[in-house]
């Protein structure tokens, strides 16, 4: 109960507590197993350009449709 004594009180509460996971102790549920992290992104193997004896520098990923590059500070 102390976890349930911890969540925050009032419609809407001022600061609200989230809830990862709930349930029923009496129908017996698995038990708890943490969500699988997500595959790191690769960009493949270094480019070595023509005429050029180092390779490239590395590949910038790609932004999502719609979305602009930002603005430089000057």
């Amino acid at each position: 109960m102390q976890y349930v004594d911890a969540i925050q009180r009032g419609e809407p509460p001022v600061d609200p507590t989230k809830v990862i996971r709930a349930y029923i102790a009496a129908d017996n549920p698995p038990p708890y197993t943490p969500a699988v992290a997500p595959v790191p992104v690769t960009l493949g193997a270094p480019v070595t350009l023509p005429g050029s004896s180092r390779p490239a520098g590395k590949a910038a990923p790609r932004r999502a449709a719609g979305t602009r590059a930002p603005v430089p500070v000057q």
